[in-house]
């Protein structure tokens, strides 16, 4: 039996939440608390299932205060609770009262694809490596780089003279990329259809707007003819989507960050991932083993999220406020990023982990917590 634990650290009030999650919701449990670790005996009546102590990292600059232990609360799988704690070194220097500076550890890990001009490339499936393009191989004359995952197309213009339209759409020898994403001249594809699928797989591998075609690097691999690797880099979708996140946070104007992330399913489908920012940097320390461990330390992004499968009026709503940044993704990285989202809110009890409007809270992380 695995028991779950997560700890909210809260140095500025000097008190954290404590979260335990266990997969007997019939277990009993007993709490023992001292400074430096937290001893949970799991029962069921009379016997004894398990224990576990997990105990802060050394590295820690807080300490529990055993007898200053409220708010706690037991919830079918949860035990929650609020405990005071102090700094590690009580008589030291003033100058360790204050809080550290945070660290800006929101720089993205994508660079520019090394897309080389005028020599013969191919775009494939990521699934089963199959070429997508309506040719053996394309050759590319400009390589130019995408104002923002949300750009408009008038970012391309400081100035417009005359009332001439403007027509930003690639041509059959241009690669116009993103951090996560491209586009191409539809005429290229052998798929040509509102959402691009492989046509040997049937993956989705991106969507179609007029005779453009918007592309992922989480979905295709862009090689050479000559050889076999791929000259973008791939991250895992759900490292992706983490990246995704920080560029909005970055991109976001207020303090208060809302982000709406939307993936076209289907032709006559979009579904949306609706992202409020509570904290940008929190830190929280988890466990998930069964036996005495250390816990772990991650450095997270608290968020509360709500999912809409079709546009509604809060999706207009979102989607109307300047205030707000607005991504398209690929369907991986919205499939992870929700089962991300999901995962690290199952280690709340359901009393704290549902707030207003059907939004739910979550942590994210650089490094997978745990499920």
């Amino acid at each position: 039996m695995d028991l779950a634990v997560l700890l909210e650290v809260r140095p500025i009030v000097q008190a954290c939440w404590v979260y335990l999650r266990t997969p007997s919701p019939e277990a009993q449990a007993r709490l023992s608390v001292r400074s430096n670790d937290l001893t949970v005996t799991w029962s069921h009546g009379s016997r004894d299932l398990f224990t576990q102590t997990v105990s802060l990292p050394p590295e820690a600059s807080t300490v529990f205060q055993p007898c200053e232990m409220s708010s706690l609360q037991q919830e079918e799988k949860h035990i929650s609770f609020r405990i005071q704690t102090s700094p590690k070194n009580m008589t030291g220097s003033f100058a360790l009262q204050f809080v550290e500076p945070e660290q800006n550890n929101f720089q993205g890990t994508c660079c520019a694809p090394d897309i080389p001009l005028l020599t013969p490339c191919v775009v494939v499936c990521s699934c089963c490596d199959h070429n997508i393009l309506s040719k053996e191989s394309v050759t590319f004359k400009r390589v130019l780089p995408l104002p923002s995952c949300s750009y408009d197309a008038s970012d391309f213009f400081c100035h417009n003279h005359g009332d001439s339209a403007i027509n930003v759409n690639p041509t059959e020898t241009d690669f116009l990329y993103s951090t996560f994403g491209f586009h191409l001249h539809l005429s290229l594809l052998k798929s040509k259809g509102i959402v691009i699928h492989c046509k040997r797989c049937l993956s989705w591998i991106g969507t179609s707007d007029a005779s453009r075609a918007h592309l992922w690097f989480s979905t295709v691999n862009v090689k050479l003819t000559s050889a076999s690797d791929a000259l973008v880099r791939k991250l895992h979708p759900a490292q992706e989507f983490i990246l995704v996140i920080k560029e909005a946070i970055k991109q976001c104007p207020t303090v208060v960050c809302r982000i709406i992330l939307s993936v076209k399913v289907r032709s006559d489908v979009t579904h949306y991932l609706l992202i409020h920012v509570i904290d940008r940097q929190l830190t929280v320390l988890t466990a998930c083993s069964s036996s005495s461990i250390e816990l772990v330390s991650h450095n997270v992004i608290k968020v509360s999220f709500h999912m809409e499968q079709t546009s509604n009026k809060i999706v207009s709503e979102w989607l109307n406020d300047s205030l707000v940044t607005a991504c398209d993704v690929s369907l991986p990285v919205f499939v992870q990023g929700l089962k991300l989202l999901s995962n690290t809110s199952q280690l709340i009890p359901c009393t704290y982990r549902k707030v207003q409007h059907g939004f739910f809270l979550a942590y994210l992380s650089t490094d997978l917590m745990c499920p």
